[in-house]
């Protein structure tokens, strides 16, 4: 089987509940074994992932994280930006007006939807160019031109893997970028609204279940089927 790259995302696909599946873990284990790549497309930091997908980072190439803005090199440790650094005058304002919790990653800035109003006032005030992405209960503010599928892009030049067919999983609006560009495009069956509009195939499991049902109806039930001939 041609080598495939598996672009999932994090929160509401892999991570939902303060937890990943087991059999999402042992999915994306079992198709990397078959050499395949997986590689995380994430709105959240670099640093954040240790602690929400541990048993998932082992058997990663790599991570888009902060929505396309940074990436990483799992196996050196190394990451690179993307796009420019956070507007650090940008960041002060917002903190200065209360914007709460305000979450600062090295390209991304992220803030609750409820504040969005008041992130778009500061972000006039400012003169910012920055793009609002509204992901679930948070919006993000972005460099132009900084999405999931930039970011893919990216990472699929930096380990030579550019031409690769992709599956891409995901859940929210902000994966519709990288949905385009897929081969293979999925959306679980908790999927917010923007992606059910879209049209794109939904799982019938949801979050983890639903990324391990892609992979064995992808992968690794043909490689199955192929070991039983």
């Amino acid at each position: 089987m041609t080598p495939m790259v598996i672009a999932v995302d994090v929160d509401g696909t892999l991570y939902e509940h303060s937890q990943v599946a087991p059999e999402a873990v042992a999915a994306l284990a079992a198709a990397t074994r078959l050499g395949h790549h997986v590689v995380i497309v994430t709105g959240r930091t670099w640093e954040s992932l240790a602690v929400v997908i541990p048993d998932v980072l082992p058997h990663c190439l790599g991570a888009v994280c902060e929505n396309g803005g940074v990436l990483v090199e799992i196996a050196a440790g190394r990451a690179s930006l993307l796009h420019r650094p956070a507007d650090r005058v940008l960041v002060e304002r917002l903190l200065q007006v209360g914007v709460a919790p305000l979450d600062v990653g090295q390209v991304a800035l992220g803030a609750p939807t409820a504040q969005g109003a008041l992130v778009g006032r500061v972000l006039a005030e400012v003169g910012g160019d920055e793009v609002v992405v509204q992901n679930k209960d948070s919006v993000m503010l972005l460099p132009p031109g900084c999405d999931k599928a930039t970011g893919l892009r990216a990472a699929l030049a930096a380990f030579g893997l550019t031409g690769a067919p992709i599956i891409a999983i995901g859940d929210a609006g902000n994966d519709l970028p990288m949905f385009a560009m897929a081969t293979y495009p999925r959306a679980v069956a908790n999927a917010d609204d923007a992606v059910r509009a879209s049209g794109f195939p939904l799982t019938t499991g949801a979050a983890g279940l639903g990324v391990a049902e892609v992979l064995h109806e992808l992968l690794l039930g043909a490689q199955q089927q192929q070991q039983q001939q």
